[in-house]
């Protein structure tokens, strides 16, 4: 068998979307060949489908301690990092740009785990070093900007005033959270930081919900974050329309529902269908509501729903509220309309530009 090949086709079924024809591929492959390249493709595919716990599993079987391999190393990271442990992440990333000192994405993915925004010395040192590889990088640019920037604001525009034209809707989310944050509002670089910063601050006594599931790497974070059950939300068969550029049927499970245990609840079908039967029988309001619908419609029609659950004090996490090229038409038009329509208000207590989320904390209904 050439590993060549296969790991092509692999891709090429990844690229056009056929995850899971990927997924059957490689692991043939692997079973056949045992080789660290066909490895660290699989477990890249494993990260798409949102399982980074099998994609964990795969490398730490196929990838020897100490072994030359940084695409496996940095792809270890990236799942390390999605399942929320920071520290072996940044073991992953170390070992893969000491391998690989030619690359810029592990001291990306490296500046996402040592992000503090009360010290951004850590961070933008890591991309401080990826821009002497390659200083046109506009993702280095960026994040360095605004790094700089959350120091003094004007620090930001060397950096991203350089930036091409496609990278508009970056910059359009820099000033919105330049004009939308407080005092108090932070500023993180992962999932795991921001979900669990969300959970930190959701002190009212109330229920903890997602809208979106896939196979629940979020949702395992968000009950051992809020130490209370979650009610669960998905139709497990992805997108129910496009998604700009993303077909219809992306982020499928591809027929699976997830076992996630006794405290995760999930309710498999549309929101329009599972939502309002689940606020007949759940009084109480919304403690954390984490919304992973990117579509405008789908998140929408499901705030509606829950609107009478919302109260001064609850917290709702937006997984994709920034960055997107459309994304005001997304996500933040959703909550803009939403809450119009409801009279809440509302304030932004978190932003992370690197993982687009959004923290919203409702302060009047």
């Amino acid at each position: 068998m050439n590993v060549t090949d296969v790991v092509r086709q692999g891709l090429a079924h990844a690229r056009s979307g056929r995850l899971f024809e990927a997924e059957e591929r490689l692991l043939v492959a692997l079973s056949e060949t045992g080789h660290p390249d066909v490895a660290a493709n699989l477990a890249a595919v494993y990260q798409l489908q949102g399982r980074p716990d099998k994609g964990t599993q795969i490398l730490r079987a196929h990838l020897p301690a100490g072994s030359t391999h940084p695409v496996g190393w940095n792809t270890l990271g990236v799942c390390q990092l999605d399942q929320g442990d920071q520290h072996a992440a940044g073991a992953s990333f170390r070992l893969a740009a000491e391998q690989a000192p030619g690359s810029v994405l592990p001291l990306i993915h490296l500046h996402a785990v040592l992000f503090d925004d009360r010290d951004t010395a850590r961070s933008r040192a890591a991309l401080d070093a990826a821009a002497r590889i390659d200083r046109n990088n506009p993702t280095v640019r960026f994040h360095l900007g605004a790094l700089w920037g959350l120091l003094a604001p004007a620090a930001a525009e060397r950096h991203h005033a350089v930036l091409p034209a496609e990278a508009a809707a970056w910059t359009r989310s820099w000033q919105f959270v330049l004009e939308h944050r407080d005092a108090e509002t932070r500023f993180f670089a992962t999932t795991a930081a921001t979900l669990r910063f969300a959970a930190s601050i959701a002190a009212l006594d109330g229920t903890v919900a997602e809208l979106g599931v896939r196979f629940g790497t979020s949702t395992r974070l968000l009950r051992d974050a809020t130490q209370q059950g979650v009610h669960g939300f998905d139709t497990f068969a992805g997108l129910p329309i496009a998604w700009h550029t993303v077909p219809a049927g992306a982020y499928s499970t591809g027929g699976a529902i997830p076992e996630l245990g006794s405290e995760i609840v999930l309710h498999k079908g549309l929101f329009s269908e599972t939502l309002p039967p689940w606020t007949e029988h759940h009084s109480a309001p919304l403690r954390l509501l984490h919304v992973d619908c990117d579509l405008y419609e789908s998140t929408a029609e499901a705030l509606r729903i829950l609107a009478p659950r919302v109260r001064p004090g609850t917290v709702i996490l937006f997984d994709e509220y920034l960055m997107n090229p459309r994304w005001e038409d997304d996500e933040h038009r959703a909550l803009v309309e939403v809450g119009t329509e409801h009279g809440w208000a509302w304030r932004y207590a978190a932003f992370s530009l690197f993982s687009h989320q959004a923290v919203v904390v409702v302060t009047g209904t």
